[in-house]
């Protein structure tokens, strides 16, 4: 929900956050990345899921969310030009790039919105990072929590 009771996602209100995901060939994982950022405490965002030229089933797993994120197919180019058209496309006051690999803890956005409220305008010239589970090939968990300044 965002700081004034709407749900941004409803409304034509500007985010804070972009969530940006850039993804090759990761329909196995995808759902983790994106359903843990559609999970958030913090629901002020929106989300993005950059496809760079994916030849398996990413495609049709990621258009099944609709409305709940905003997706794009490019000719694969490689993942920093994925990173770079989802930031684009973004609107968000910040961006958060996201591994196709990686899922965000529940309170990661929460904790940046904390961050960035504490800096004030000083916010826009911070480096932040947010906690996050990298996930394997084979599944393998590994959890990085967040810098909360």
């Amino acid at each position: 929900m965002a700081p004034n009771g709407e749900d941004p996602k409803d409304s034509n209100q500007t985010p804070l956050f972009s969530v940006v995901i850039a993804t090759y060939n990761y329909g196995h994982l995808i759902e983790r990345a994106i359903d843990s950022v559609l999970n958030q405490t913090c629901q002020d965002f929106e989300l993005i899921v950059v496809d760079d030229g994916s030849t398996d089933d990413t495609g049709s797993r990621v258009e099944a969310y609709g409305d709940d994120l905003r997706y794009c197919f490019q000719t694969n180019a490689g993942q920093s030009s994925a990173y770079n058209r989802g930031a684009e496309m973004a609107s968000g006051r910040f961006v958060y790039i996201l591994d196709a690999d990686d899922e965000l803890l529940p309170d990661a956005l929460e904790i940046f919105a904390r961050a960035i409220r504490g800096r004030g305008e000083e916010a826009e010239d911070c480096l932040f990072y947010g906690g996050y589970i990298s996930v394997s090939e084979i599944g393998k968990e590994r959890t990085s929590p967040s810098n909360d300044p």
